[in-house]
């Protein structure tokens, strides 16, 4: 009967509950087969290493009737890094590591990213790997992307084609018109290296 409710759980993407279910029930039915699938597909293991390591993890699940609503749930204490093979209901996750000293980090734990890779017959796994940077290196409002090999997936791609991208600062949040403006005023596109790279050589009628 539990795995009956469990697979209609999962048919209903009410993975929580369905995840709740499950691990009742391998307290009764241990190694069993047909429960080891539906498990699988209504949890994900979440591996979790920083550099340095030592640092708090904690994550927020998107719930999409409370994203509908606006609202966004308490962040979950999962451990200390290294972390591996964390197994957690079936979900996607805003993943922040913390260490004293250091910025906190922010990263999309994506399980549908990591299902859409096994699709295309790749061995992925729900992985998280963050350098920490001291907080006193990072520009104010503004956080690193790290570099890394990405491979492309898409119809039209070369099979093993990958994307190797250097690591960069970029601002949290979009910049807005009345900074730009400022930035403007302030001679930002004095500088020519800045106003050819946004094609503003010619800076006649500028404000």
């Amino acid at each position: 009967a539990s795995l009956v409710e469990i697979e209609r759980l999962a048919n209903e993407a009410r993975y929580e509950e369905a995840y709740a279910l499950a691990v009742e029930a391998e307290a009764v039915l241990g190694d069993d087969p047909d429960l080891a699938t539906w498990m699988d597909e209504v949890s994900d293991q979440v591996t979790i290493r920083s550099d340095p390591p030592g640092a708090t993890v904690r994550a927020v699940a998107f719930r999409p009737d409370e994203v509908a609503r606006g609202e966004i749930s308490e962040p979950v204490t999962l451990g200390v890094t290294p972390l591996d093979g964390v197994r957690l209901a079936r979900a996607e996750r805003l993943v922040t590591v913390e260490a004293p000293g250091y910025a906190p980090v922010e990263r999309i734990a994506s399980t549908r990213f990591v299902r859409m890779q096994r699709v295309w017959d790749l061995d992925a796994q729900l992985t998280v790997e963050v350098e920490l940077t001291p907080e006193d290196e990072v520009p104010e409002g503004m956080v690193w992307i790290p570099g890394a090999s990405h491979t492309l997936l898409s119809a039209d791609a070369p099979a093993g084609a990958r994307a190797d991208l250097a690591g960069f600062f970029i601002d949290r949040f979009e910049v807005t018109n009345a900074e730009y403006l400022e930035f403007i005023r302030d001679g930002g596109y004095d500088d020519p290296a800045l106003a050819a790279l946004a094609g503003l050589e010619d800076r006649t009628g500028l404000p």
